[in-house]
């Protein structure tokens, strides 16, 4: 994969908190490829109020991850950086389509209905590899007993 630097920016208010972003790409076929990276710098000096941090990430227009969240409301403050990272499968061009999803929660929803926690897992496990990683955590958490 080749790395691209998009941005360094100063967020916020006081203190400022630097951010980054960047990512990999890498052409498959007629597929592209991409590996998201953010990093939020550390914050040593002054406090952030204990806020938390969200990410939202969008490739071509999509969104392929939601409310990802970077940083809880504690602490206030950092030593290291904060980094997200979608792996190397973040990003991907062949993603699972949203009514594609909502089609396979239907039908993982039905099978965890009649108690075919099985089947259930097994059909998941079928896309997985087409997922977005935010569609993979909704899948995680239904099959968890926490979408339900």
């Amino acid at each position: 994969m080749s790395y691209t630097a998009l941005d360094s920016i100063q967020w916020g208010g006081m203190p400022k908190i630097g951010v980054s972003f960047g990512y990999d790409s890498r052409r498959s076929g007629g597929d592209m490829q991409y590996r998201i990276y953010v990093t939020v710098a550390p914050l040593t000096g002054a406090s952030y109020f204990g806020y938390p941090i969200y990410l939202t990430v969008y490739v071509d227009g999509d969104c392929v991850d939601s409310g990802y969240t970077l940083k809880q409301a504690s602490p206030s403050r950092w030593s290291g950086s904060i980094e997200y990272d979608s792996g190397e499968d973040g990003g991907r061009g062949e993603s699972l389509s949203s009514t594609a999803a909502e089609s396979l929660q239907r039908a993982v929803r039905n099978y965890l209905k009649k108690g075919n926690g099985d089947l259930a897992q097994a059909l998941v496990e079928k896309y997985a590899q087409r997922m977005t990683p935010a569609q993979r955590r909704r899948f995680d958490a239904l099959l968890s007993g926490g979408g339900q």
